[in-house]
Parts: structure tokens; sequence; C-alpha cells
């Protein structure tokens, strides 16, 4: 499922606005959207936030963080 927003009258796809986003705002985003899509670039950005470990295949990421509840991160 691909989720956008409009923001400055634009269509912007949630998973690009992720992997530019700070942590405190990331966390936030995941709370509210859950985690991002595999591959994505915000997928990249919590692998490199240390949200998502490395070196997972996509089922393992499905089943992982996909259906973690996302409160889970504080």
């Amino acid at each position: 499922m691909y989720m956008k927003i409009i923001y400055n009258n634009q269509l912007i796809d949630i998973d690009e606005l992720s992997g530019l986003m700070t942590e405190d705002e990331l966390i936030h985003l995941i709370e509210v959207f859950g985690f991002p899509g595999w591959a994505s670039p915000g997928f990249y950005r919590c692998v490199e936030l240390g949200f998502i470990e490395e070196g997972l295949d996509e089922w393992d990421y499905i089943h992982a963080y996909i259906e973690r509840d996302p409160a889970t991160l504080h």
C-alpha cells in the first residue's frame, strides 16, 4: 500500500518524504502511518537510524516490522 499526502499543492509519497526526516520526525511518522515500505528511502533511513536491522529479506521485514506496534519505538 502506498500512502501519499498533499503538501504545498504537491502530491508527496510518504516513503520518499520519510527518507529525508530527522529521527524524531521519522518516529512520529511511523507512529501515525506504520513502518515504510520495503526498499524505500524511508526503509533505508530506518536502517540507518537503527530502527530496522540490516540484512532482512522482504518476508522477514514484513513479519518483524510491518506487523509491529509502532509505539514500541519509544
